[in-house]
């Protein structure tokens, strides 16, 4: 969570898991039981469950709560019911050792000691998504210099500014907000580094899951390979198979519960098929051919999402949110470096320059850029006494850029 979370808000989070883990007691949730409520009773057609939640790591409560799901356990078992019943002790951390050796005494078997993490897990492995899909491709990115989806530069941050209020927003902005189940919409010139600023929300969502410091994780979606598909559960399916997940319904049941947060990559890059028109109907087309992100977004409740893709696409911002579904979405252009983020940059390249006569004209694009730096196509341009104009500047680089593409060609030619 963004913000220490308190025993009511983990006790929703966990009842929200139960009914997603057992849909057919899904209207279920807190009781009264011999004049004291308890967090949840889930009840399904084989069985009883009985749950207790708390965020605290002390041993007392674990005494407490044990002793009120092992005295429910037991009255069930005495009214005849043949109906297994079962004990579950939600923690919001790793139980501790204490915890657990009090869980076991008192529960006398019968009452699980779980983290919100392992209880979550029966519905989904969410460590087993993560680790797919970051072995996938993040939309456009790539290595500058050995085309591997896994790029070797770090990130370098970029602003984003929010096209209504002129405000910047930085990456771990995004993140708090879109935990809170904010939407988002990146747009940006080709080039301009959507898919790598993607890709670290992507990265930082991960290790907030993966500390603890979140319930909820990221779904991250290249649309364009979901092109023609309407329906927001065969897309989630298709993804989740895409990228080598092994149980694409635990997907869609960890979507519908809300633990979520929709990362979709490249809007402008989905097609429709079989469509004809003219210019007039180019809006109709692009409504069309959202239509299945459009239904995954209205669908996603209170859940944070995140959209990108090329500026201009789509007429205005309206038009924007309503194609894609977004509710009261903040756009955010992506903004091209500045003169010290393009030091930085270049300074992680180890044929970059971080010169201090970097000349003016240079393009300040992540993609144009990097892919001079990385090919050493800047060290001599920048380490000259003094830098030439647009012209000269732009004549050297694309004599150079012709040169080495050639020499690639001439290579290839002799295999």
């Amino acid at each position: 969570m963004t913000k220490p979370q308190s025993d009511q808000d983990f006790e929703d989070e966990v009842r929200r898991l139960a009914r997603a883990k057992w849909p057919s007691a899904q209207f279920s949730g807190a009781q009264m039981l011999d004049g004291r409520e308890r967090d949840g009773i889930f009840e399904t057609e084989e069985s009883i469950n009985f749950v207790e939640a708390t965020v605290s790591g002390g041993m007392g409560k674990a005494k407490e709560d044990t002793r009120k799901l092992f005295r429910a356990i037991a009255d069930h078992n005495r009214s005849g019911s043949l109906k297994v019943a079962i004990g579950w002790f939600v923690t919001r951390n790793e139980p501790t050792a204490d915890q657990r050796k009090e869980v076991q005494e008192i529960g006398k078997g019968q009452v699980r000691a779980v983290s919100f993490s392992q209880f979550q897990q029966s519905l989904i492995d969410v460590r087993a998504y993560l680790a797919a899909r970051k072995n996938h491709n993040f939309g456009s990115v790539q290595d500058f210099t050995t085309g591997s989806k896994a790029p070797s530069i770090p990130f370098v941050e970029i602003g984003l500014t929010n096209n209504a209020s002129g405000e910047t927003f930085l990456v771990n902005d995004i993140v708090g907000a879109a935990l809170n189940g904010r939407h988002f919409a990146l747009v940006g010139q080709y080039g301009a580094g959507k898919s790598m600023t993607l890709r670290e929300l992507f990265l930082r969502l991960h290790d907030k899951y993966v500390s603890g410091a979140t319930a909820k994780f990221p779904i991250y979606i290249n649309l364009r390979e979901h092109s023609g598909q309407r329906d927001p559960v065969e897309l989630l399916e298709r993804h989740a198979r895409s990228i080598g997940f092994e149980s694409p319904s635990a997907l869609v049941r960890a979507w519908r519960a809300g633990f979520v947060v929709l990362i979709a990559d490249g809007f402008d890059e989905v097609t429709s098929f079989g469509v004809q028109g003219a210019w007039k109907k180019l809006r109709d087309l692009r409504m069309r051919s959202l239509e299945g992100i459009r239904k995954l977004v209205r669908d996603s409740n209170d859940m944070g999402v995140v959209v990108g893709g090329r500026v201009h696409y789509f007429e205005d911002d309206q038009e924007l949110c309503s194609a894609l579904g977004l509710n009261s979405a903040t756009v955010l252009s992506v903004d091209e470096f500045n003169d010290e983020q393009m030091r930085k940059f270049l300074s992680k390249f180890s044929n970059g320059s971080t010169s201090d006569t970097l000349p003016a004209w240079l393009p300040t694009r992540p993609l144009l850029l990097g892919y001079l730096a990385s090919r050493g196509l800047l060290s001599e341009l920048t380490g000259k006494a003094k830098a030439p104009d647009a012209i000269d500047g732009w004549d050297y680089l694309l004599e150079r850029i012709y040169e080495r593409e050639e020499r690639i060609e001439t290579n290839l030619g002799h295999l």
